[in-house]
């Protein structure tokens, strides 16, 4: 595919004076694997997965930013259902607001769903 000269204008005409942006950026992370029996154990391993690979999204983000000069609007995740991760944990509340804790802790842009699927979980129990 080749792109014409008139392309390469109109994208930069709307780089320049229309603002053009990219809106959100996701990533999908498996958490299938940080699945415990421990709570405490369990909670740790979410915490240092979503971390580890925020941290690659704000880096992959940044220099797609710098290497195309458009800015990236939201950086968001997705995860795993936790009402499939918590399955092995006990079926208690205190369980279920430590993931939730968890899960929606700082950074203040994380999705707070699992929180959701959290109090789903309990309420079945």
């Amino acid at each position: 595919m080749s792109i014409t000269v008139e392309e390469i204008f109109e994208t930069v005409n709307m780089t320049l004076r229309q603002n053009f942006d990219i809106r959100t950026v996701t990533l999908g992370i498996n958490l299938k694997d940080c699945m415990d029996r421990d709570t405490d154990h369990f909670c740790g391993r979410i915490e240092q997965r979503i971390v580890a690979m925020g941290k690659k999204l704000n880096a992959a983000a940044d220099a797609m930013e710098q290497k195309y000069g458009v800015p990236v609007i939201n950086r968001r995740i997705a995860v795993t259902p936790v009402s499939l991760l918590a399955e092995p944990l006990p079926r208690t509340i205190a369980a279920a607001v430590r993931v939730a804790k968890t899960s929606t802790a700082p950074p203040p842009r994380r999705t707070s769903t699992l929180s959701a699927a959290l109090a789903a979980m309990c309420k079945k129990a």
